[in-house]
């Protein structure tokens, strides 16, 4: 069985970052299922964090002035 390439290992760890589900496969394909099966949510969180950091930036710049 062949090993997950160095770009699908790249983006289950971005991931990793925005959801709780862990990778623990060794081959291309189980990393394309966990990329499959979490895509959905990992879009989710990733723009809901982006959303925050820009609300936060807007704060944080008011409140300065």
């Amino acid at each position: 069985m062949r090993s997950p390439t160095e770009k699908q290992l790249g983006l289950i760890r971005n991931m990793e970052q925005y959801i709780s589900a862990r990778f623990t496969g060794n081959t291309i394909r189980e990393a394309s299922e966990f990329i499959t099966n979490h895509m959905d949510e990992y879009q989710e969180e990733k723009e809901m964090a982006d959303e925050s950091k820009v609300l936060y930036d807007d704060v944080y710049y008011e409140e300065s002035w």
